[in-house]
């Protein structure tokens, strides 16, 4: 039987639904008030923290992908801010793993390019986030995951997301205090301007950076020519966003040559340069 009690007005009411009709807000532990919000005696929808990362963002379409598909199931953008991510941020960010060999590299990578960092919100988002992305390593994401499409190798793996309530308070606060990260009634359209912008290129070059990777890990090569290569690759991107063009126009485009703009040049080389480190981290990672 569903236990009763009388709320202020005197009417008689499932115990359960008193977090909504008493005038005397429940008592609920700050960490998981903050994490799934608390609004005039209404308890309101969860909320996680998502972060598409920088092997995602230098590669526009397929980050513009990535959010399409998260936006598709019915999360809904709270927060949105394309940003770069500062070092003391990345290094809170990652605090959990401080102690561990890939703490420096888990650092270099969010910061080597500018991320998408989200709030989104829906019942059981956390879960269905980390549904919706498949495992955390992308040698172990199944086809039809986020991962699974468009991840690169090990933990270069598309985008970040919260595990669990109280992780979800943690980082958006993190985030919010350390990174800007502002919520607004406007985000969701910005997001949506940015899938719109980035998308319709239809571009994605995964299976050839992954082929890549793979490669180089498989013989421990990580010179220059493999280093040029995934910028190339990086780069064709960039490019096809800048052109409008399709995959086989750009690379009619390049002709081999260095053709993405200088503003870009350095962060997709750092990024190269991190990816294609991933002989050490591949093995750090313990895969």
């Amino acid at each position: 039987m569903t236990p009763h009690k009388k709320t202020c007005s005197g009417a008689r009411v499932g115990v359960y639904q008193t977090v909504a009709l008493s005038c005397h807000k429940p008592k609920i532990g700050p960490s998981f008030v903050a994490a799934i919000g608390y609004n005039a005696g209404m308890i309101v929808m969860e909320r996680s923290l998502v972060v598409i990362k920088p092997d995602g963002t230098i590669r526009r379409t397929v980050g513009a992908l990535v959010l399409k598909d998260l936006m598709g199931r019915g999360f809904r953008v709270k927060a949105f801010k394309e940003m770069k991510v500062s070092e003391s941020l990345a290094k809170l960010h990652y605090d959990v793993h401080k102690e561990k060999p890939f703490f420096p590299w888990l650092v270099q990578f969010i910061s080597s390019a500018r991320v998408l960092a989200m709030i989104l919100e829906a019942d059981d988002v956390i879960q269905g986030v980390r549904d919706a992305l498949g495992a955390t390593f992308v040698q172990k994401a199944t086809p039809d995951s986020l991962r699974g499409k468009y991840g690169i190798w090990s933990g270069i793996n598309i985008a970040h997301a919260s595990d669990g309530l109280e992780t979800a308070t943690t980082e958006t606060s993190l985030w919010i205090k350390e990174g800007g990260l502002e919520e607004s009634d406007d985000a969701e359209k910005v997001a949506q301007a940015y899938v719109e912008q980035y998308a319709p290129t239809n571009l994605d070059l995964t299976k050839e950076i992954r082929d890549l990777v793979e490669s180089s890990i498989d013989v421990n090569d990580t010179s220059s020519a493999v280093l040029e290569s995934l910028e190339d690759l990086f780069g064709a991107d960039r490019l096809a966003n800048l052109l409008g063009t399709s995959t086989a126009s750009v690379r009619r485009y390049q002709s081999g040559a260095r053709q993405t703009p200088d503003a870009i040049a350095g962060r997709l080389h750092t990024l190269a340069t991190l990816v294609g480190d991933l002989a050490g981290a591949y093995n750090a990672f313990g895969i």
